[in-house]
């Protein structure tokens, strides 16, 4: 049973690698996710950081080694790779949250090295103006609570729930937003706007299509998932989606470098349906580069370049910390039910 805990622990990351393949296999054997809880495996590595480092280092050593077979099934072709051109990197909402320092210490030591990773490695790093916004629009929302009576954590996003932590007041949270520019700038982040949707119509993609093919693929992994909740967000990644598919202008790339263009996620669920949605417009019948990809996934290409240059480890053992003292707090939809429940008695 603790077998299985561990390996439910490690697919949870497995869609990060494997969703560029094809099969979109894992190495790991299957599990009936019904039969154990997962969080007890968290709370097991997280006992073993605070406690016991010897024995935590060896389950980080695990973990990363199933990101590095598990990419060993990835059809990347290093023979392709040319390390010549330079590749533009969009950053999603989830990454600016880690960079910001909201998610935890841990997770913005993750992401500062990640996004260095990204510009001694030939990249350009990005952020769109709507996804700045939606960022920024977040954060202004919880000046609305900070202060009131009517507080309650149970109902409050992350976001807030951490700037009550710090014990912030709506002026921190003015002086926090104010130094966001700042974080962007040091990082070697740029804002930019996307692409005009009145030029270049023939590599447009269908929006409308892209959201559907999206948010089944939500419903068919979450039987409680909210579309009218996550309309926005729904919304605004699509965007991000469709304006790096039209500045590929048709390439279908089979390396890295032939990418020119790549939204990173965090959100292994976006990815893998930007890859369905492209395999199903697309007009060629071979591998390439998805437009969209998770930061596990372009981290270890990356690595797999340049291992001897590349500390992806250490990310790999921050990311292990930071994700498991995540995977611990309740999400709004956990506290929903929970509060359903206690309502029936």
């Amino acid at each position: 049973e603790a077998s299985n805990h561990f390996i439910l622990l490690l697919k949870d990351h497995d869609i990060d690698i494997i969703f560029a393949n094809d099969g979109a296999e894992s190495i790991l054997p299957p599990v009936d996710k019904s039969s154990v809880d997962v969080n007890l495996a968290y709370d097991f590595v997280r006992s073993l950081f605070e406690h016991d480092m010897p024995t935590f280092q060896m389950v980080a050593d695990i973990a990363f080694g199933h990101i590095i077979a598990s990419s060993i099934l990835f059809s990347y072709d290093q023979s392709k790779t040319t390390k010549n051109e330079f590749i533009n990197y969009y950053l999603d909402t989830g990454i600016l949250f880690g960079l910001s320092g909201i998610n935890g210490d841990y997770e913005k030591n993750v992401y500062e090295e990640f996004v260095k990773l990204l510009t001694t490695n030939n990249g350009n790093v990005y952020v769109f103006s709507h996804t700045y916004d939606e960022f920024i629009n977040i954060i202004n929302a919880c000046k609305i609570w900070i202060d009131s009576p009517n507080y309650d954590p149970y109902k409050a996003n992350r976001a807030l729930v951490r700037f009550k932590s710090w014990g912030y007041h709506v002026t921190d949270i003015d002086l926090f937003i104010a130094k966001i520019p700042k974080l962007l700038s040091s990082c070697k982040i740029k804002k930019i706007d996307k692409p005009d949707p009145n030029i270049d119509n023939h590599h447009q993609m269908s929006d409308a299509d892209f959201q559907n093919t999206l948010i089944d693929i939500y419903k068919k992994n979450n039987p409680y998932f909210d579309e009218e909740q996550k309309e926005e967000t729904i919304y605004l990644d699509v965007q991000s989606v469709s304006a790096i598919y039209k500045q590929r202008k048709g390439c279908y790339p089979r390396s890295i470098d032939e990418c020119g263009f790549i939204f990173v996620t965090r959100n292994s669920t976006l990815a893998y349906a930007s890859k369905l949605f492209e395999k199903s417009i697309s007009p060629i019948d071979r591998f390439y580069i998805p437009t969209t990809v998770t930061d596990v996934f372009i981290g270890t290409i990356i690595w797999l370049r340049s291992p001897m240059n590349t500390d992806l480890q250490n990310i790999s053992d921050k990311r292990l910390i930071a994700n498991c003292y995540a995977a611990l707090q309740p999400t709004r939809q956990l506290k929903k039910l929970y509060l359903a429940e206690v309502e029936k008695v």
